[in-house]
């Protein structure tokens, strides 16, 4: 499982979500996929050189458990 554009995952896809009961990081399948037409972006410089580009007001989690927007 590799790094790919969240607009390229279709259903069926393996990816990786979040279990907030155990905390952890799992392997998890596509079910639905929703395609929503957005203009306003923010890009995320992170220290580590990777560039995130997420949707006006979308929460990201961070570390601690907790979701920042």
């Amino acid at each position: 499982m590799g790094q790919i554009r969240c607009a390229d995952i279709g259903i069926g896809d393996s990816v990786m979500s979040y279990d907030e009961t155990s905390s952890s990081l799992l392997e998890s399948e596509v079910l639905n996929v929703i395609k929503n037409l957005i203009s306003r972006y923010i890009i995320l410089h992170l220290k580590n050189g990777i560039n995130i580009e997420v949707t006006y007001g979308h929460y990201i989690l961070v570390k601690g458990g907790k979701y920042v927007q």
